[in-house]
């Protein structure tokens, strides 16, 4: 942040000595400068300037500057003829008069009711379309009228821009002065434009020579650019091209800034290219190209009538540049704040040339290229701030590849960790298997030794309730080896997707009735006292779900509570949602053994059981889990040692 108040400070300053300088390039006027008063207009009309004289007191005042023409139609009725003309009382000696502003084609004339002289212009207003005819603007025009009062006429005609008309108006210097303040002014611009040349070519090279990145070569190209549009705003290429033509600068200047306007954007995806487009780009690109043709070979009116398109895209290109720097922003590239900078300087120019091309209410402010100036010094301190990153990434490339090598090492480490996880899921895998297998060995046992009993019954006969004891027996060892298979499976149909939740309603009341009826016999039989009480909802669910997650939460309580233990279960609607809390006053787990029972191949050793002597497998809570989390309820447990488990089931409503 303090260099960045340093550029400020150092663009604030120059621009401060351009206008205490001997150049005096702010204001034409100053010093020694007369200012022409009483200005009237005749619209319409090509006046001989002869006539000024009597014409003067019918013809329309002029407020201010600038005044645009009202003539024959047009935007604003800009297309036709004006002549402005004012009385001046001339000192004594060497005078010039200095053009102001003027937009079109002009003519400057010098009369004092006997003689006409023509001092100056850039073509003539009386032909058909003149801006083809019309060339190079005058410099400081010399007057011969010293010491008298003259009239100064001023011949305006526009065919094709949409607002023309006099922005600035004239005044009167020493002669001297006033071409020292040209040649001055000048040699500044060409200074300027000599300045931002020499660096984009420079950039330019270097980036060859080092190849560099792609930002480089842009950022070059658009300096190279401004220095020509510089010359080409300050009406001086004609010392390079005498004989070019007024509408030839016109379409030079269109060409010029189509040409650069895409590389504005290709210069800030050249410096952030994660935060840019490269389509962005192309399509800039192509727009730019079309509108280079138009202002090639399109009529001038053409050309001109398309400007409001012109600055549409202009804006939108400036938008799509400041939608990177703020992407960069938000990610703290390097550079992103001088980059913000740079766009706010060329906002701001942009700006200012549209009021002063519009109104022309910054008297001579265009003639100091501040902003470009500023651009200049911005883009260059950007340019070193990446190569500076550039030289510190092949300074530390060596130690990059030495880091590079530790990583791979510790890769290597972890890929040999990987390794010994996998083997430890096969063997937990494997241990799964042993596991499931013995709990199904024992009721198959108890369902083949009780047939094997009932077969021999025709040798010793069974007492009745032997018989029915026994059926039972193979009836309960069945269904345990049932629900131990369905919930293997319902296992396996989670895992590969194939389990399918059905939508209809159910009372949940119904369902806690009936699973604590089923588990009733069981807990009778432990000598279970339990307390079940659960409030009436209606569901909108798979009662599969709920009634298979209930039954299970309560066959653990059943099988792992202490005989004479206490079996709590309360059901409520909370919110959006039916929550079943059932309570055991059984042994309780720890954390650990809290997470190993909702594991699907974990094992919980002794823990949700009395005594540790009735270990099974955990596969019932995963399960339950899984088949609650697929229609949005959920599964906790809260456990103490010693003390007892709650199991909270939340199943939604709708």
């Amino acid at each position: 942040m303090p260099r960045l108040w340093t550029l400020v400070v150092a663009v604030l300053g120059l621009g401060m000595l351009m206008v205490v300088s001997p150049f005096m390039l702010f204001a034409p006027d100053h010093g020694d400068g007369l200012r022409i008063g009483g200005w009237r207009a005749v619209d319409g009309l090509l006046l001989l300037p002869a006539d000024a004289p009597s014409e003067y007191a019918a013809a329309r005042p002029i407020d201010s500057f600038p005044d645009f023409m009202s003539g024959l139609g047009g935007n604003d009725g800009a297309f036709g003829y004006v002549t402005y003309m004012a009385k001046a009382s001339l000192p004594e000696g060497s005078l010039a008069l200095v053009p102001g502003k003027i937009r079109s084609v002009y003519r400057y004339y010098a009369t004092d009711g006997d003689t006409v002289e023509l001092l100056g212009g850039n073509g003539d207003p009386a032909l058909p379309a003149a801006e083809y005819e019309a060339g190079a603007p005058p410099g400081p025009m010399l007057l011969s009228h010293g010491g008298k009062d003259t009239w100064i006429v001023i011949h305006v005609s526009n065919s094709y821009h949409f607002q023309a008309g006099l922005l600035t108006a004239p005044v009167i210097r020493n002669y001297d002065a006033a071409v020292r303040t040209e040649q001055g002014r000048l040699a500044a611009i060409m200074l300027y434009a000599g300045i931002f040349v020499a660096i984009g070519l420079y950039t330019i090279l270097l980036a060859l020579w080092h190849a560099g990145e792609s930002y480089y070569y842009s950022g070059g190209f658009v300096l190279v650019m401004i220095a020509v549009r510089l010359i080409l705003v300050q009406d001086f290429e004609w010392l390079f091209a005498p004989s070019l033509s007024y509408a030839l600068s016109l379409r030079l200047e269109y060409i010029t800034f189509f040409v650069m306007l895409p590389f504005f954007y290709a210069l800030a995806y050249g410096l952030f290219p994660k935060d840019g487009s490269r389509p962005g780009v192309w399509v800039l690109f192509g727009i730019a190209g079309l509108f280079t043709l138009n202002a090639a070979f399109a009529p001038l009116d053409w050309m001109i009538a398309s400007r409001n398109v012109y600055i549409l895209v202009a804006a939108i290109a400036g938008v799509m540049v400041l939608t990177v720097f703020m992407r960069a922003k938000s990610r703290s590239r390097l550079g992103v704040n001088v980059a913000l900078v740079g766009w706010a300087v060329m906002i701001t120019a942009m700006v200012a040339d549209a009021i002063v091309t519009a109104t022309g209410v910054l008297v001579g402010i265009e003639s100091v290229p501040m902003a470009t100036v500023a651009f200049a010094v911005i883009l260059m301190w950007l340019f070193t701030l990446r190569y500076r990153r550039e030289q510190a990434e092949r300074t530390a490339l060596s130690s990059h590849l030495a880091e590079a090598n530790d990583a791979l090492l510790v890769r290597a480490h972890e890929l040999d960790e990987a390794q010994r996880r996998a083997t430890d899921a096969l063997q937990v895998k494997s241990s799964f298997l042993a596991n499931i297998s013995h709990e199904i060995r024992t009721p198959l046992n108890a369902i083949i030794g009780f047939s094997d009993l009932l077969i021999a019954q025709s040798h010793s006969p069974i007492e009745g309730h032997k018989l029915r004891e026994y059926l039972q027996l193979i009836r309960n060892n069945g269904q345990e080896l049932l629900v131990l298979m369905t919930d293997i499976l319902s296992v396996s149909d989670l895992e590969a997707g194939r389990f399918e939740v059905s939508q209809e309603p159910f009372e949940a009341e119904e369902v806690v009735s009936m699973s604590v009826n089923l588990l009733a016999p069981a807990a009778h039989e432990k000598h279970l006292f339990l307390d079940a009480d659960a409030e009436s909802a209606e569901i909108v669910g798979d009662v599969r779900i709920l009634r298979q997650a209930l039954i299970k939460v309560l066959s653990n309580a059943v099988k792992y509570s202490p005989t004479h233990g206490v079996l709590t279960l309360r059901g409520s609607r909370q919110d959006h949602a039916y929550v079943i809390r059932v309570t055991d006053t059984g042994a309780g787990m720890t954390e650990e053994e809290v997470e190993a029972a909702l594991s699907v191949f974990g094992r919980s050793s002794d823990a949700y059981t009395s005594d540790g002597s009735d270990v099974g497998l955990s596969i019932g809570l995963p399960l339950v889990s899984k088949l609650l989390a697929i229609v949005g309820g959920q599964l906790e447990i809260e456990s103490i040692p010693s003390v007892g488990t709650t199991v909270t089931i939340t199943y939604p409503i709708n």
